[in-house]
């Protein structure tokens, strides 16, 4: 990955197992061009994990949805806005650079999307990950949120991670970068939960032959 240009590896959650908190030490000892990207909770102890396995930038995510908020974690969108920017300014204390995912974008109130984006980049994330967490966008919809949304954030980055469950996952993202997102996440043969997300080689087929 990291012959062929890739600009950041998300090479995991040390705060999952002892054997991926193993991996990501070994990968950020190697000194990768790439920036090497730790997933995390908006904890400080997945916070400090990432940080322990040498980790450049620790990609913190949060739910933001209010089916999410109100029966995974059981938090107001307020107690989830304080939650998320004291996470982030505690990883910025610790000098990683900082993504925020509001995981299940795609089904959040478009207004508190933009709240809690936005607190998240003053409190120092300089990329967004807009996170289609269950699948269900079509390229129409993703194209016209992404452009929404580039209209409404303070400067930032923005990621587009798109699940395949419908098998849209490219022409979404795809969609998305047309709307103003400036990455789009991928996994080698498209693997990851359930159907996965949009796979590397199709992703750079497809923008190499069908982007006009």
């Amino acid at each position: 990955l990291d012959k062929v240009g890739i600009d950041m590896i998300e090479a995991g959650d040390p705060s999952v197992s002892p054997s991926i908190n193993a991996a990501m030490r070994k990968i950020a000892s190697l000194r990768l061009n790439a920036e090497i990207v730790a997933h995390s909770m908006a904890t400080r102890g997945c916070i400090d994990h990432a940080r322990e396995c040498g980790a450049d930038r620790v990609a913190i995510f949060y739910a933001t949805s209010k089916i999410h908020l109100e029966t995974k974690l059981k938090k107001s969108p307020e107690e989830a806005l304080q939650i998320i920017c004291d996470a982030i300014r505690y990883a910025i204390s610790l000098g990683l650079k900082v993504r925020f995912t509001p995981e299940d974008a795609s089904r959040t109130d478009f207004e508190y999307l933009v709240r809690v984006c936005n607190a998240a980049i003053q409190a120092g994330a300089d990329r967004i990950s807009f996170a289609d967490t269950v699948g269900i966008f079509q390229p129409h919809q993703m194209h016209d949120q992404i452009q929404a949304l580039r209209e409404r954030l303070l400067p930032v980055k923005i990621d587009l991670h798109c699940h395949n469950d419908y098998g849209l996952a490219l022409a979404n993202a795809m969609a998305g970068i047309r709307g103003g997102a400036d990455c789009i996440h991928t996994t080698v043969n498209g693997m990851g939960e359930r159907a996965g997300i949009p796979d590397l080689s199709e992703t750079i087929l497809a923008f190499h032959n069908l982007e006009g």
